[in-house]
């Protein structure tokens, strides 16, 4: 008896544990090619490899509500209980335990031991700048200040929705039949463009916008923008469209964060960190060796960080306002892009790079003053929310005996000086 191609595929994927769509795509590979492509692995972590970050910032900030929610329940986190929460909810994509676990840490949360189990706590360093942004911002609103919100994104040639209405039957099956399995899919994201603008409870600013075409694939901000193109953006576009006495809230990318004065580093020159050392007023001796003369340069106060965007801001009578690391969730436009690129998703129909730009423009056009007002207060609402969650974690934790945490509260501010610390 003939056995169909269907129930041949259905068999072989319950004894490989292959899915049939997999199966199905491999056998057209090999009857067009001749060959199968390997499956695309992850590579592992080490000096040359490079885990695959399934988590955006965005991503993370979320992520890091997720944990705060907990505590806002009187509820201690831990990897297990945040792993069914994503495993039962849409908010975050799934995740390994170990990728969730490497996540937590780049965001500055440890895993400390208690009598019976572990939980989640966050590292000081962390705590402390997030409470600092948030009496800054308060002080800045019982002011009267306006308060603008500043952001970077991008949004590719091949965006459309993830999930449409379409036949059940598979794309292979459907070959060499009149069957239709949906809209096509766009062979891939494509060129891309990047997109920079501010607003406020007021809307857009006029004739902030700045949209350009990426010249790199990479998805990454960074490599499309820089210190002087972003000063140029800043200074042209922004500043001279503000309300005058204006705070500028953004995060802390590095193009926003350009120094004056370069803080002495091992690679500086001994003679430039004696220089910087007395330019500073501190002390030092002939006898001092680099490493001893380092040692008095951290003992100088952070805040006496210098950045070139402030200074230029102060010049036309402005204050920024630094975000603390990936906490974007705090700040409102990043609702306002997922507008922006859910209209763009449901408009894009021939994934040409020459055709988005004018997309963009008029879905930055549809987004209303009204709806950046609701932004903005529902930004307010997760304030008073951090506000409180900080308090309820010290309840939490002190109504805990720790016995074994990773770090101690010496090493445990050390470890998370560096926001980049992730392995």
């Amino acid at each position: 008896t003939s056995v169909s191609l269907r129930t041949v595929v259905k068999r072989a994927a319950n004894l490989t544990n292959v899915s049939e769509r997999a199966l199905f795509k491999w056998m057209a590979e090999y009857n067009k090619d001749g060959t199968v492509t390997a499956p695309l692995t992850m590579l592992r972590g080490g000096k040359n490899g490079q885990r695959e970050t399934k988590l955006d910032d965005f991503d993370l900030g979320v992520l890091r509500t997720v944990v705060h929610g907990f505590y806002l329940r009187n509820e201690a986190p831990t990897i297990a209980k945040l792993q069914r929460y994503i495993d039962q909810t849409s908010d975050l994509p799934r995740v390994s335990v170990a990728t969730l676990h490497r996540m937590l840490k780049r965001l500055g949360f440890r895993y400390c031991r208690r009598s019976t189990s572990a939980h989640l706590i966050e590292c000081p360093n962390i705590i402390r700048r997030r409470r600092k942004y948030l009496r800054q911002i308060k002080k800045y609103r019982q002011q009267k200040r306006p308060i603008y919100y500043t952001d970077e994104t991008w949004v590719s040639a091949g965006h459309t929705k993830s999930q449409v209405w379409t036949h059940t039957t598979g794309s292979s099956e459907a070959k060499g039949s009149e069957l239709c399995t949906g809209p096509k899919n766009p062979p891939g994201k494509g060129e891309r463009l990047i997109i920079t603008h501010c607003g406020s409870e007021s809307g857009f600013v006029d004739d902030a916008a700045e949209v350009f075409r990426a010249k790199r694939h990479t998805g990454r901000i960074h490599g499309e923008i820089d210190g002087p193109h972003y000063v140029k953006w800043f200074t042209e576009r922004l500043l001279p469209n503000l309300a005058p006495n204006s705070v500028i809230v953004m995060d802390d990318a590095p193009y926003h964060s350009l120094e004056t004065e370069k803080v002495p580093q091992m690679a500086t020159r001994k003679k430039d960190v004696q220089d910087w050392l007395s330019a500073k007023g501190i002390s030092w001796s002939k006898g001092l060796v680099k490493a001893e003369l380092l040692k008095l340069v951290s003992t100088v106060n952070d805040d006496d960080t210098h950045y070139l965007i402030d200074q230029i801001a102060a010049q036309y009578g402005h204050t920024v306002l630094r975000l603390p690391p990936y906490h974007c969730h705090l700040n409102p436009i990043e609702l306002i892009w997922s507008q922006v690129k859910g209209y763009v998703a449901s408009e894009n129909k021939t994934f040409k790079i020459d055709d988005l730009k004018p997309l963009v423009t008029k879905a930055l056009a549809r987004v209303t003053p009204e709806k950046w007002a609701r932004c903005c207060s529902h930004v307010v609402v997760e304030e008073d929310n951090m506000m409180k969650v900080d308090h309820l974690i010290d309840d939490v934790v002190d109504s805990t005996v720790i016995n074994v945490c990773e770090n101690d509260t010496s090493s445990a501010d050390s470890d998370c000086e560096s926001d980049e610390d992730v392995d």
